[in-house]
């Protein structure tokens, strides 16, 4: 009987991260010092005046703007959405106002650079519901805000699919989009906490943030309250894919193989084993890092595979991608394993198999 033999390797080492929620192009922090230094992105222009506040806590710093002030943010953002303008965009802001508003309109931003309307994001005077008439209010889902509480608002736009509202980790408005570059899509520049007639009363702001994109629910749920920071450390688990192993097979036959793997981590986490290249193998899941896989009679080959390992549920850091190395001996955290696959001659050495 003629012996197929093929020698697996291990090629690469990797970390593997999923963050919860993707990088900001711009974040301020409003330090009364310097209220338009950009905690990352481009500055703002201060138009008006602003008052040191107290912010979340002692190191925490904050500012009140009044009536008649407010930023402008030359975001940088492209256009985007299949529109001349930006049509996806997050905001975030971490804010509260003081018991003055109650019963006036405290503004959030305007979408025109002249500022020769009204604003487009409001707390509404009646009951502290924020929205504005032609998306909607968050009272719709019963949410209404009150003077001297710290809030984290998050919303999500995509001007042709959805316009929603996230306070403090929960959705309070599913709203109705506005259209291609309307109403809801940026020029070169957001004007913030800005209105042409005196409806932008009194609110103390510790954070902006924005996104060039329409965050998800499950983003703008991590991103969580005020309290919670939008960059944590969010670390590979540590991951062990196994040793290299050698096959023998009958002609004309297959092969099964047993692919073990090893994860250490607090978790909670999920690990997947992944074909990358080659002749198909067939995956059979026995335990959570363990596959069988069974591969084809080839002549010559080598098999290539991945264990990934995902933390299921990490806060806010952006994706954390390690280097790849081609020396196994001095893997770190996640092993690129062989699995099945792939032309002998294509990978890093070639040899006869009788």
């Amino acid at each position: 009987m003629k012996t197929i033999k093929g020698v697996l390797l291990v090629l690469a080492c990797v970390g593997i991260v999923q963050a919860a929620v993707r990088e900001p192009v711009g974040v301020w922090d409003f330090d009364p010092a310097d209220p338009n230094a950009a905690t990352q992105g481009p500055g703002l222009v201060l138009v008006g005046t602003v008052q040191p506040a107290e912010g979340l806590d002692e190191e925490d710093a904050a500012v009140q703007i009044g009536v008649g002030s407010h930023f402008i943010c030359p975001h940088g953002m492209a256009a985007n959405g299949g529109g001349e303008k930006v049509n996806e965009w997050t905001l975030l802001v971490d804010f509260r106002y003081p018991p003055g508003s109650v019963g006036k309109f405290v503004d959030f931003f305007q979408t025109d650079p002249a500022n020769s309307d009204d604003s487009d994001w409001t707390v509404h005077r009646d009951d502290g519901a924020i929205g504005i008439a032609a998306v909607g209010y968050s009272r719709q889902a019963g949410f209404v805000t009150a003077p001297d509480t710290w809030y984290r608002m998050v919303m999500p736009v995509d001007n042709v699919t959805r316009h929603d509202l996230f306070v403090d980790g929960q959705q309070v408005l599913t709203g109705n989009p506005q259209g291609l570059d309307g109403r809801f899509a940026l020029e070169d520049v957001l004007l913030l906490f800005a209105a042409n007639d005196g409806d932008d009363n009194d609110i103390i702001v510790t954070r902006v943030a924005l996104w060039n994109v329409a965050l998800t629910a499950g983003e703008a749920v991590a991103l969580g309250d005020p309290n919670d920071s939008l960059f944590q450390d969010n670390k590979a688990p540590d991951v062990n894919a196994g040793a290299d192993q050698e096959l023998e097979m009958g002609e004309g036959g297959s092969v099964v193989v047993a692919l073990d793997g090893a994860v250490a981590d607090d978790g909670p986490y999920t690990v997947a084993w992944t074909q990358l290249s080659g002749p198909a193998a067939y995956l059979t899941r026995r335990v959570v890092s363990t596959n069988r896989a069974i591969a084809p009679a080839v002549a010559m080959y080598t098999a290539l595979g991945r264990l990934n390992a995902v933390r299921n549920r990490p806060r806010t850091a952006p994706p954390m991608p390690k280097t790849p190395a081609r020396n196994p001996d001095s893997a770190p955290p996640t092993r690129l394993v062989p699995m099945l696959a792939r032309i002998w001659n294509e990978l890093l050495s070639s040899r006869k198999i009788t």
